[in-house]
């Protein structure tokens, strides 16, 4: 919680929970701007996404941090971004899309 920033270099990230889990700490990401990093880093608010597929490389490093540099990012922010990947909102999210679909097929009424 109390690092300036979480640096990542894999661009080929499904999920990348480690984003997640700094976050949930108050701490940005800069991350590649792929994978499931376009998910989880909200570009100028809970870090830095630079580069791309393909372009992960130490001049779009250097830019992202850069760019990391000039910017004010909140913690609070970082730790509400977090909590949208969070149990209690994946568990009631899953159920209500069960619910839905079984609805939708007369299982459930």
């Amino acid at each position: 919680s109390s690092a300036k920033a979480l640096i990542v270099a894999s661009e080929d990230e499904d999920f990348g929970i480690t984003s997640i889990e700094a976050q949930a700490a108050g701490t940005p990401v800069i991350a590649p701007a792929s994978g499931g990093f376009l998910e989880t880093v909200v570009d100028g608010k809970t870090g830095i996404l630079y580069g791309g597929p393909g372009m992960v490389n130490a001049d779009r490093l250097i830019e992202g941090l850069q760019k990391f540099e000039s910017l004010k990012f909140d913690p609070e922010d970082c730790r509400e971004n977090a909590e949208k990947f969070g149990k209690v909102r994946f568990k009631k999210e899953i159920l209500e899309l069960i619910e839905k679909n079984l609805t939708k097929t007369g299982r459930i009424e």
